[in-house]
Parts: structure tokens; sequence; C-alpha cells
């Protein structure tokens, strides 16, 4: 599915496609749900682009999204990268912030000035 990419036990999201897709979607919100069970390794791509104004928008999708973190039973996501992401992101996080768990804010790890990430390198980590 556009905006999803598996690569093992790695789910990747482009947040740009998925808010392009999304529009009181439950089918979008119910693949990411099934895609990201028993993987180990979130990725999600930001976006340069992404501001307040287009999380405001989005943010009932981005609960749905963050509920997919409490709702799995074997809690198998054990890190979420955030790449790709605007200079602005540390106050963009600060909005989403409240709607996680401090379990789940403990496995988020921000990829600062980076575009890329190498899965195989994450895989042997």
């Amino acid at each position: 599915m556009y905006g999803i990419t598996i690569n093992n036990d790695i789910i990747i999201m482009d947040v740009n496609i998925l808010f392009s897709l999304y529009k009181n979607n439950d089918n979008l919100v119910n693949y990411i749900y099934e895609s990201a069970l028993n993987k180990r390794i979130m990725i999600i791509r930001v976006g340069k682009h992404i501001n307040i104004s287009s999380i405001e928008k989005h943010y009932n999708f981005i609960k749905q999204i963050a509920k997919i973190f409490y709702s799995i039973e074997k809690k198998t996501i054990e890190k979420c990268y955030l790449c790709d992401t605007p200079k602005s992101f540390s106050n963009i996080f600060s909005f989403i912030k409240p709607i996680l768990s401090k379990d789940v804010i403990n496995i988020i790890h921000l990829i600062k000035n980076d575009n890329t990430i190498d899965t195989d390198t994450i895989l042997l980590q």
C-alpha cells in the first residue's frame, strides 16, 4: 500500500502519503494496525513540510495511529525512529506528545538532519 513499506520486521510509514490517503478511512487505520503486528522497528518518515497546521488537520488520524502503540497485544515494537523531520519538529512533537504514554515516548528516537535510515543497520541493533 502507498505510504507503508514492510522490510522483514520493520514497518516504514510515510506521513505525507498517509495524510493524503486518510479521509476518515478506518480501512487505512486497520491496515496500519495489521501491518504493525509482530514488527520490531517502526520508522516514520515525517516529511520536511509537516507543520502545526497539518498536524491539527490530521489530529484525529494521529490519535488513531497512536492507539496502535497501545493496542498491539504483544507490544513487539521496540524502537520507533522519526526521520526526515522539519527544523521545527520539536515544537510539532510537543503538540503530539500528550497523547502518547511514557512507554511509547521512551521507544521514540528522533533522527535529526538525516533523510535516510539504513534498515539493514537498524536490523543489526
